[in-house]
């Protein structure tokens, strides 16, 4: 799980760089880095993720044999650190690390 200090180092690279960038989509790049190269247990790898579908709802994608699966969890919609703190909850619950 992601630690205050690793969210506030993560977020602290990331000001300088995406300054354009609004919350929710710093939150998905962040996802896409955290989920990268991750299998859910029922063989669904991860594809990508939005905050931009449903107010307050992170959208995960799972693909398997061109079958996708959209799984959803909640985040306060304003901070990177709910984001991260959530997303990386849900990705102790949900994946193991790909191994091909």
């Amino acid at each position: 799980m992601f630690s205050a200090q690793n969210i506030m180092t993560i977020r602290s690279r990331s000001d300088h760089r995406f300054t354009w960038e609004p919350i929710n989509r710093t939150v998905e790049r962040h996802l896409n880095g955290m989920f990268s190269a991750k299998v859910a247990d029922d063989g669904y790898a991860y594809d990508w993720s939005s905050t931009r579908i449903k107010s307050n709802v992170i959208t995960v994608c799972l693909t398997r044999d061109s079958h996708q699966e959209l799984l959803e969890f909640s985040w306060d919609g304003e901070t990177i650190e709910s984001g991260l703190s959530l997303g990386s909850q849900f990705m102790q619950k949900r994946f193991q690390p790909l191994t091909r």
